[in-house]
């Protein structure tokens, strides 16, 4: 299944990714979105959604966490990032380099009473490339998708939004 999420992913702007409890949508999801990040980190930004901060540390978010502590585990923290769990952040911390705060890989809780909030931290992003992935996408209002299409998706960047579900 996970060799499928990548072959879509890797095809499309928008990707929508239904699948049973236990399929791998979240784990794809965070390793992805590392992946994409550690690709160009000084000018790559990757919102993780979820329905509450709580609920994210247990589901996209932990496993966000989980792998990049594996990795840094396994590079011998030659990585260049900062994981920063307090509040949901991996930052780029690398002498060498000097990049904008909003790259890394950010948690935002997008709970439907608190919409207003999550969709002001996803508007105005100025990073060239831009990923949002949105765990449990039928529990997230409607408006987080807007706000990212109409303010993520601009010329001249890369842009990827993909959710996921459970059906």
């Amino acid at each position: 299944w996970s060799d499928r999420m990548l072959e879509y992913a890797l095809q499309y702007k928008y990707l929508s990714i239904s699948g049973a409890t236990n399929s791998g949508k979240t784990d794809f999801l965070a390793t992805y979105g590392i992946i994409q990040w550690l690709c160009d980190p000084m000018n790559t930004t990757c919102l993780f959604t979820s329905i509450s901060l709580t609920g994210s540390r247990g589901r996209v978010w932990g496993a966000v966490e989980d792998y990049w502590l594996a990795a840094q585990k396994q590079f011998k923290d030659s990585l260049p990032g900062k994981l920063i769990s307090s509040v949901g952040m991996i930052k780029l911390d690398s002498p060498d380099a000097k990049a904008s705060s909003r790259c890394g890989l950010h948690l935002i809780a997008a709970e439907r009473r608190k919409e207003q909030e999550a969709i002001g931290k996803l508007i105005g992003l100025k990073s060239p490339r831009k990923f949002l992935f949105a765990d449990e996408l039928p529990e997230l209002g409607h408006s987080i998708m807007e706000a990212a299409v109409s303010n993520l998706d601009s010329p001249g960047c890369i842009f990827q939004a993909i959710g996921t579900g459970n059906p």
